[in-house]
Formats: structure tokens, C-alpha cells, sequence
């Protein structure tokens, strides 16, 4: 076991702090020693029942004042672990390879791969007394020309009819902006203007009535 500097500090003021004992310091680590010696026992008795794993030399490069002291030893342990199933994963592969290398040919049983650059069986088996060329797309027949047909042109429009067309495409927008906007507007308006209609009549009510009123306040001051 490695201690740090500061544990190595603590139990050098913990040790100062108890009587010394010779007799008992003696027994203690005698005791120790005991424990020790079995667990390195049963350690190298389970490792040599198992198969052992050589690890490669360059997955030993991690160093342990790399790590927290608080997860050092869980982290070594972890990557130890790693190391050793990757190394009887790379063990096993290797003794299936062998196995199968040890193990006589056999033929496979799915259907034959293509060979690249080589005409198939029935290709071969076809008579070849068909000559090039007298097939239904054969090179060997006449080519049928075509008669020369005369295309209707478009008659060309001078710039005049050009003119005219566009300015009767935009008069037609025109008019249908403005019938738009009439078929939009057009109750609007008429709303207002039977509400106008419909005011007129109390307007002229009330000034009949404001006429009077001065009409008969005229009279009582004369």
C-alpha cells in the first residue's frame, strides 16, 4: 500500500499521540503480516487457475498523481478491469481464428457468387450462329428517312399590335380592380347614406323647433 504525503502526515501525528509498545506494535503487525500472506494466496492461486492475459506495454503509461486521491483506487481498478477483458477478448478472437484455420475447407452452401469479367454458364451455352446485327435492332437493316415537312410559323406581331395588346391587358385589369372595389365599397356607402337620409328629417325638425322657440321668446320680450 502507497501512502500520500498527507497521509503519511496524519499517521505520523496519529502515532505520536498513542504510548509506544513495543511488545504490542510486534503483535500488531505481525497480525498484518498474516493477513497479508493470505490474501497474496488466495490472489495467486485464483490468477494461476485462470488464464492469464498479457497486457501491451503501451496501456501502462497512466500514472496515479494523475488521478484525485478520492477516486484513485476506483479508477485503477476500473481500468485494470478494461485492460483485462480486452486483452481475453483479443485472446478469444485469436483462438477462433486458429479453430477455424485448423478446421477442413468446407464448400459453401449458398448460391454462386458472380465472377466479375467472366460470361455466365447459359450465356455460354447459347448457339453463337446468330450473326451481329439480325436482331429486331439490328445494324444490318435499311435506315427509313424521314420527308421533310414544312412547319406553320407563328406569324411574327410588329411592335404596334404589341403595344395595343398590353395596354388592352391593362385596361381590362383596370376594370376589374374597379369593379372589385365598387362590389366592396358599394354597401358602405349606402349604409351612410340612408343613415344621412334618415338624419335629415330630425335635423329639420330640430331647427323648426329651435326657430319657434326664438320666435316665441321674441314676442314675450316685446
Amino acid at each position: 500500500i502507497k501512502a500520500d504525503e498527507k497521509t503519511c502526515a496524519f499517521l505520523d501525528a496519529y502515532t505520536s499521540t498513542r504510548p509506544l509498545d513495543p511488545i504490542s506494535a510486534q503483535a500488531a503487525k505481525a497480525t498484518i503480516d498474516t493477513v497479508v500472506g493470505d490474501v497474496t494466496r488466495l490472489a495467486a492461486a485464483s490468477t494461476s487457475e485462470k488464464e492469464k492475459y498479457v497486457i501491451p506495454p503501451h496501456l501502462h503509461d497512466l500514472q496515479e498523481a494523475d488521478l484525485p486521491e478520492t477516486q484513485r483506487g476506483l479508477v485503477i481498478s476500473q481500468i485494470t478491469q478494461f485492460r483485462e477483458r480486452a486483452a481475453k477478448r483479443e485472446h478469444e478472437q485469436m483462438r477462433e481464428l486458429q479453430q477455424q484455420q485448423q478446421q477442413p475447407g468446407r464448400a459453401p452452401s449458398g448460391p454462386k457468387m458472380r465472377e466479375w469479367g467472366r460470361p455466365k454458364e447459359d450465356q455460354q451455352q447459347q448457339p453463337r450462329d446468330q450473326g451481329f446485327g439480325k436482331g429486331a435492332q439490328g445494324y444490318n437493316k435499311p435506315v427509313n428517312f424521314v420527308r421533310e415537312q414544312e412547319t406553320r410559323k407563328a406569324p411574327t406581331q410588329t411592335d404596334e399590335e404589341l403595344e395595343a395588346e398590353r395596354k388592352e391587358g391593362r385596361r381590362r385589369d383596370e376594370e376589374v380592380s374597379f369593379c372589385d372595389r365598387e362590389r366592396r365599397y358599394e354597401p358602405r356607402e349606402r349604409t351612410c347614406i340612408l343613415a344621412l337620409e334618415w338624419k335629415v328629417p330630425l335635423v329639420k325638425l330640430d331647427f323648426s323647433a329651435v326657430e319657434a322657440g326664438l320666435e316665441a321668446t321674441r314676442k314675450r320680450l316685446e
